[in-house]
C-alpha cells in the first residue's frame, strides 16, 4: 500500500510541473511570430517583409484579371465545341436523309387526273390559273418523238426525267422556261388547294447541281425546295434540307415544312416559310392555328 501511495504522489507532481511550462501555442497565433524565435539570436531571426497596400491590391487585382481571362478562354472554347458539334449534327442529319422520298402534302381538294400526250404542243393547264405548262424531259432535249401518254395529278405535275418546265399564257403562247439551265425536277404542285386561301404558288423539288459528282444531274442529287408564281416567274429557293411533309397554314400565305431527321433522332424540326416576305423561321414545334 505504501508503494502505491508514492506512485500516485509522483504522478500528481509530474502533472503540476507540466502545467507550469510555457505554452507553445502563442507561437502560432496570428502574427505573433516573435515567440517562434524567442531563443534565437537577433541577427539570425527571420525578417518578414511588409508590402505596401497599393502593391498588395495591385497583385490581387492582377490575380482576379488573370482569372477572368482564363474563364473567358474556357467559355470561348466551350462555345467553339458546341458550334462544331452543332455543325456536325446538321451535316449528319443532311447526309442521312433519303432525298428520293417525296414529302407528304396535305390537300383539301384534288381534281381528277389529267391525261397528257407528252407533247409540247399540248400543254397542261396550271391549277387555279389561266396559264399552261409542259414538262420538258430528256427525250425532248434530244428531239426524240414521244408517242406515249402520261397520267398527271395535281400533287405530281411532272413526269420521269423532267429537266425543265415550259410555261405558256392563256392562249398557249410560250412565256419562257422555269430554269435558264436545265436541272432535274422530281415533283411540282400548286397550293394552297383550298379556295379562298392564297396567294397560290407553285412548289418544286429541284436539283440544280451535280452534288454527287457523277457527271449528271438527276434524282440522285440533293434537291432544293423552290417556289414560283403561277407563270413560272420569280423562282425562289426556300430551303435545301430534306423534307418529310409540307402544309399550307395560316391564311395560306405560310408553308409549314417538316424536315427529315436521322432515324435515331426523336426531335422534330419545322420551318415556317412566308410566301410574301420570302422569309423562313425554324422551330421545334408545329404551327398552332389561332
Amino acid at each position: 500500500m505504501s508503494s502505491a501511495g508514492h506512485i500516485l504522489d509522483m504522478i500528481k507532481r509530474l502533472g503540476q510541473n507540466r502545467s507550469l511550462r510555457a505554452s507553445n501555442r502563442l507561437k502560432f497565433k496570428g502574427d505573433n511570430r516573435e515567440t517562434i524565435y524567442s531563443g534565437t539570436d537577433k541577427h539570425n531571426k527571420a525578417i518578414f517583409k511588409e508590402f505596401p497596400k497599393e502593391q498588395v491590391e495591385q497583385a490581387v487585382n492582377q490575380i482576379k484579371q488573370d482569372s477572368k481571362v482564363k474563364r473567358r478562354k474556357e467559355l470561348t472554347f466551350l462555345i467553339s465545341i458546341i458550334s462544331v458539334t452543332s455543325i456536325l449534327m446538321i451535316y449528319w442529319i443532311i447526309s442521312s436523309t433519303d432525298y428520293s422520298k417525296k414529302p407528304q402534302v396535305n390537300y383539301t381538294v384534288l381534281s381528277p387526273p389529267k391525261i397528257w400526250s407528252g407533247k409540247q404542243s399540248d400543254p397542261i393547264k396550271v391549277p387555279f390559273s389561266n396559264y399552261f405548262y409542259s414538262p420538258f424531259t430528256v427525250n425532248m432535249e434530244f428531239e426524240v418523238q414521244i408517242d406515249k401518254s402520261y397520267t398527271m395529278y395535281d400533287n405530281d405535275m411532272v413526269v420521269d426525267n423532267t429537266i425543265n418546265i415550259l410555261f405558256f399564257d392563256n392562249e398557249c403562247n410560250f412565256i419562257g422556261k422555269l430554269l435558264p439551265k436545265n436541272g432535274y425536277i422530281s415533283w411540282m404542285f400548286v397550293g394552297p388547294t383550298k379556295e379562298g386561301l392564297g396567294p397560290k404558288k407553285v412548289l418544286y423539288s429541284l436539283s440544280e447541281m451535280d452534288t454527287n459528282n457523277d457527271g449528271f444531274i438527276n434524282e440522285n442529287d440533293r434537291p432544293n425546295l423552290y417556289m414560283s408564281e403561277l407563270n413560272g416567274k420569280n423562282l425562289t429557293r426556300i430551303t435545301e434540307l430534306g423534307l418529310s411533309s409540307i402544309q399550307w397554314v395560316g391564311k395560306g400565305n405560310e408553308i409549314q415544312i417538316k424536315f427529315n431527321h436521322a432515324k435515331e433522332s426523336n426531335d422534330s424540326l419545322y420551318g415556317i416559310f412566308n410566301t410574301e416576305t420570302k422569309e423562313i423561321k425554324f422551330t421545334n414545334t408545329p404551327f398552332q392555328s389561332e
